[in-house]
């Protein structure tokens, strides 16, 4: 593109000093921008010229638009937004000043974008050159110049234009992007030509009104391009923060192979004793632990990346630990791989426990065992360890010992003489706060399942787990990080991994280098996890993706009118709050609500008489929780709350209520019958009775469970269901409904037993009469191999998608053998809706920061912010003082919000 003669003093920095804009490469890599780009000589035009023309793409829209991003409106269906050029900045023409083009009250100011000879500029709504752009961009939008159905719009940030000097030595530069919009045929030939400029279309920080997003750039599952409106308004510091995440997730990604020294990945052999023949990844896996098992090796290993990384010379404290962290996505089948280390070492596990010199270790006594100390998070987890055991292993290669409830050892004389030792979090928390049994034994190996459940540095379950003594610790988990950058650190305390378990080592070293917006900045990250962790993705499952049907239900008239009190009554409660009438927690407030919207989504009028129209009152029908978790016999989810004031999973306050169940379903038969069906002789024909006479049954009606129910009467021959809710009211109902249509169907909750668990299980893979499994999500969304189950019905969004996801991985794993089909049910204009904005939001944004505060409190920011976008915006369809006072120009962003007066909202 031919350009006129600048001058030297119109050379632009394509990034100053004081913007640095974020940039993401879709398709193909990004590629580093000139330090210096010209812009073209600007003059101001007499608009009669016959040299000015508006561009084919210019806005022809008028300039008086709002800037409200609008949600749920009708959609532009000729038109759509195809993303931002996020990396432009433009210089002001002659003396204009940045504050007159600002309009007051818009957070973002727009500009039709014209073509004057060879550059292109910002045009006023007084038809005015104000500004000119960058030659970069000019480039990037002349190659638009043929598509006659795209057009482009100038959006900038109103702070920004009114803080643009206007002296002629500064040239008045500014940061701005560019929306480009056009026709869905034509997304992909745009998207195109703008890659190969180099020029990468980003979310956009503002969206037209009508509009909806669809960026052609981004890579999207099925080739199809998906909706990404709810993308738009990100931050700098949002992105940013994306940028760290992604690529902290692209190192983990990278963790996927034995060996890194460019020699062949070598496989383990497979060993004797283990009878299922393992797959190629596991025997990676194999070769892996024990390469991180050989003493040698492993000291080899750690010297290198401490001279890799610069620690400093006071800091240099070699590391004698063995062992590392095995993070393989769920369903790769860890639990066997692991195992498999353990068969394979029997005999050097015995030589460990008796030899005379211990080196390395120094115990805080002198009884050491062959054993490998298993950690699980609950006793259904344990029994899916004995149970791989029992049916990977040949019958009597390990000696097993079961380490919880009320008949544990408690000796280490009764643990030692074992191969493997199994336990939980909890036993294993309150061994070390009474008899210290595991404590005082130096173990061969300790492992933790999940070991994401010690990253929380000031709970007893990680000063129990990190004061364990052994030569080798390992790790399991698919989720290395949760949340923090924080979370690894506490893995790496664990494991001993001198020096890197230090703080201030992890924090020069590891995350201040993450900070920094430098290429290298994870290549000391990169060679810590290539040391000690190994990782393989879903593609090593080789099964076919789920498929994923959204089922829109509706609600009837009388469940809307219901739906519709409970969000008065908190609309009302709010304004009660505000003006100080009434003297309870905001966050309360927002928390019940919530919950008792997304309870009416479910249970429709059907719960409407055991539902309070009071948003402030507590939760369930006679004062029972309706948590799978707080409302749990399991004694292990019970040890973990006993330090808690409220339920770590759905927030209850446990200070003035018990822990643990008060009644039993109600007028339901357990699930540890034999299949529930009507006229079964297993099932207590007084109880059914009961339920389904006129006078017990349950007046009202659900939309959402008739049409999960008339689903589940219509899966095809053979197929099995599993059904998944948070609430066991829900599964109250559910199971009502279908035992008045006589179809069979088994339960499990937190409420079940062990035994009966066991029982459960074996009948719903074994029976191909029973084709329902209804179950709460906390207890069948962790440790359980279900590839019998050929459907997954999701009654209610969670709040946390991963959970979710570890729900469908229950049957989407190794094993199975058919599609898979996913039902999630969705209510139309209700807090549901929200709750899936929330979860796009959450995904698009960093998976996980490099926060260092203590991790309650920002999560309970999180779950603050959290409520408040799942309830204000619903609030505004009702007038009332508190949702003026949210929503008032001048009022605070939801953060600052949640953040005044933290006393208040806990």
């Amino acid at each position: 593109m031919a350009k006129s003669s600048p001058s030297a003093d119109m050379r632009l920095p394509k990034r100053p000093p004081d913007f640095n804009p974020p940039a993401f490469s879709q398709k193909r890599i990004r590629v580093t921008l000139d330090q210096e780009a010209i812009l073209g000589e600007y003059q101001d035009v007499d608009m009669s010229d016959d040299s000015f023309h508006a561009l084919p793409f210019a806005d022809p829209s008028p300039m008086d638009r709002g800037v409200e991003i609008v949600e749920g409106g009708e959609a532009n269906i000729q038109d759509i937004c195809y993303g931002a050029l996020c990396d432009v900045h433009a210089s002001l023409s002659g003396w204009t000043a940045g504050k007159s083009l600002a309009q007051d009250g818009r957070p973002f100011q727009q500009f039709h974008i014209i073509l004057h000879e060879d550059s292109f500029s910002l045009l006023s709504g007084k038809n005015e050159v104000v500004a000119v752009l960058d030659v970069d961009t000019c480039r990037a939008l002349q190659c638009l110049h043929d598509h006659q159905g795209v057009r482009a719009t100038a959006v900038v940030e109103t702070s920004r234009l009114m803080q643009t000097p206007i002296k002629r030595s500064s040239k008045g530069i500014f940061p701005l992007s560019i929306n480009i919009y056009g026709t869905q045929d034509e997304a992909n030939e745009v998207g195109d030509k703008l890659s190969e400029m180099h020029a990468f279309l980003q979310h956009p920080f503002f969206l037209e009104p009508g509009y909806q997003y669809f960026n052609p750039q981004y890579i999207h599952l099925g080739g199809e391009m998906k909706c990404m409106t709810y993308l738009v308004g990100l931050s700098e510091t949002e992105y940013r923060a994306i940028r760290i995440s992604d690529e902290v997730e692209r190192v983990f990604d990278s963790c996927d192979t034995v060996t890194r020294d460019g020699a062949e990945t070598v496989l383990d052999a497979q060993p004797n004793a283990i009878i299922t023949p393992l797959k190629s990844h596991q025997r990676a896996a194999l070769a892996f632990i024990k390469r991180r098992e050989n003493r040698d090796a492993c000291q080899s290993a750690n010297k290198s990346l401490r001279h890799f990384t610069g620690i400093s010379p006071k800091d240099d404290i070699p590391s004698y630990s063995m062992g590392g962290l095995l993070a393989d996505v769920m369903g790769l089948g860890k639990t066997l791989s692991m195992i498999s280390a353990i068969v394979s070492s029997l005999r050097q596990a015995t030589g460990y426990a008796t030899a005379e010199n211990r080196n390395f270790v120094s115990p805080a006594s002198g009884c050491r065992s062959r054993a490998t100390l298993v950690i699980v998070t609950s006793m259904q987890v344990l029994d899916v360890w004995e149970r791989e055991v029992s049916i990977h292993v040949e019958p009597g290669t390990l000696k097993v010992c079961i380490f919880h409830g009320s008949g544990r050892p408690k000796s280490p004389e009764g643990v030692i003489d074992h191969d493997l030792v199994l336990t939980t979090y909890a036993t294993l928390s309150a061994d070390s706060n009474v008899l210290r049994v595991l404590q005082e034994i130096e173990w061969y190996r300790v492992v933790l399942d999940e070991a994401h459940w010690i990253r929380n540095q000031t709970s007893n379950q990680f000063r129990a787990t990190e004061s364990l003594s052994a030569e080798r610790k390992w790790c399991l988990t698919g989720t290395p990080i949760q949340n923090r950058l924080n979370d690894f650190e506490s893995l790496l305390k664990f494991l001993h991994f001198e020096p890197f378990s230090r703080t201030s080592v992890f924090q020069r070293h590891i995350l201040e280098p993450l900070s920094k917006n430098t290429p290298d900045r994870a290549v000391n990250l990169r060679a810590l996890l290539h040391a000690i962790c190994l990782r393989r993705n879903e593609k090593y499952l080789n099964l076919p993706e789920p498929l994923y049907k959204e089922i829109s239900v509706e609600l009837g008239s009388e469940e809307r009118q219901v739906y519709k009190s409970i969000l008065k009554k908190c609309a009302r409660d709010i304004d009660e709050v505000v003006s100080d009438r009434l003297k309870i927690k905001k966050y309360a407030i927002l928390f019940a609500a919530t919950m008792k919207l997304r309870r009416i989504c479910n249970h429709g009028t059907l719960s409407f008489s055991q539902i309070s129209l009071s948003a402030t009152l507590p939760f369930g029908a006679g004062g029972e929780p309706d948590c799978d978790f707080c409302g749990s016999n399991d004694e292990d989810k019970l040890a973990l709350l006993r330090e808690n004031k409220f339920c770590t999973e759905c927030g209850r306050s446990l200070s003035n209520t018990s822990r643990g169940p008060k009644l039993k379903s109600p007028g339901l038969v357990r699930g540890a019958t034999p299949p529930t069906c009507a006229g079964d002789a297993n099932v207590d024909q007084a109880s059914l009775r009961s339920f389904l006479s006129p006078g017990h049954a349950p007046q009202g009606y659900s939309t959402k469970l008739l049409a999960v129910v008339g689903n589940l009467v219509k899966s095809p021959p053979g197929s099995k269901s599993l059904v998944f809710s948070y609430w066991t009211s829900t599964l109250n109902f559910l199971g009502g409904l279908l035992q008045q249509r006589g179809i069979c169907f088994l339960r499990i909750d937190g409420r079940v037993t062990y035994n009966e668990r066991l029982r459960i299980l074996a009948l719903f893979s074994e029976d191909p009469d029973i084709a329902v499994l209804l179950m709460s999500i906390g207890t069948g969304s962790v440790g359980l191999n279900l590839t019998v189950a050929n459907y997954v019905h999701l009654v209610e969004p969670q709040w946390n998608p991963s959970v979710e996801k570890q729900a469908v991985a229950r049957a989407v794993r190794i094993g199975q053998t058919r599609p898979v089909t996913v039902m999630r049910y969705i209510v139309k204009r209700t807090v549901e809706e929200n709750i899936l904005s929330l979860q796009q939001k959450k995904s698009a944004l960093a998976k996980f920061t490099l926060d260092s505060g203590p991790e309650g409190e920002s999560g309970k920011l999180e779950v603050r912010v959290s409520l408040l976008s799942l309830i204000l915006p619903l609030c505004l369809s009702i007038p009332s003082p508190a949702c003026l006072f949210y929503y008032q120009p001048w009022a605070i962003s939801i953060n600052d919000l949640c953040r005044t007066s933290n006393s208040s909202w806990t």
